[in-house]
């Protein structure tokens, strides 16, 4: 078990080393993860699985100008994206937020595409650093708990 224990410690400095060469401040990611690597990569495994259903709500709430459920999409993708260290993605997301509690449509109509794509390389930015050992994450956090 400690070889394994040291080949996922080496898989974990290889993940976070290529998350570093990304627009995620893995400094910031790892902090609000209590500093626990496995952690990190555990919350990143969830953004990842959640990204597409993220995309669908916000579309659809934006395309059916609902913006009470617009408003809340866009506050659990500010979180999430805070979380990881995404602080691009979690700004926008935020002004959005704001936007749909002012009811702000314009604003909205403005920068929804936008977020979308932020959102988009935030993932791939994840994804990029994953390819170092393809589905990495779901294997790390299972083995580290």
């Amino acid at each position: 078990m400690e070889g394994l224990q040291r080949n996922i410690g080496a898989e974990i400095k290889d993940v976070l080393a290529a998350l570093e060469r990304t627009s995620i401040n893995t400094a910031a990611g790892l902090k609000n993860c209590m500093d626990d690597a496995g952690f990190y990569i555990e919350i990143l495994g969830e953004f990842r699985d959640n990204s597409e259903e993220r995309k669908t709500n916000l579309n659809s709430a934006f395309e059916q100008n609902d913006v009470q459920s617009y408003r809340i999409y866009v506050h659990s993708l500010k979180s999430a994206a805070r979380t990881i260290g995404a602080e691009e993605l979690s700004a926008l997301a935020e002004r959005l937020e704001f936007a749909a509690r002012d009811g702000s449509t314009d604003f909205i109509a403005a920068h929804h595409a936008e977020l979308l794509e932020r959102l988009d390389a935030a993932l791939e930015d994840i994804l990029s650093a994953g390819a170092y050992a393809q589905g990495s994450y779901d294997v790390l956090a299972v083995e580290l708990i």
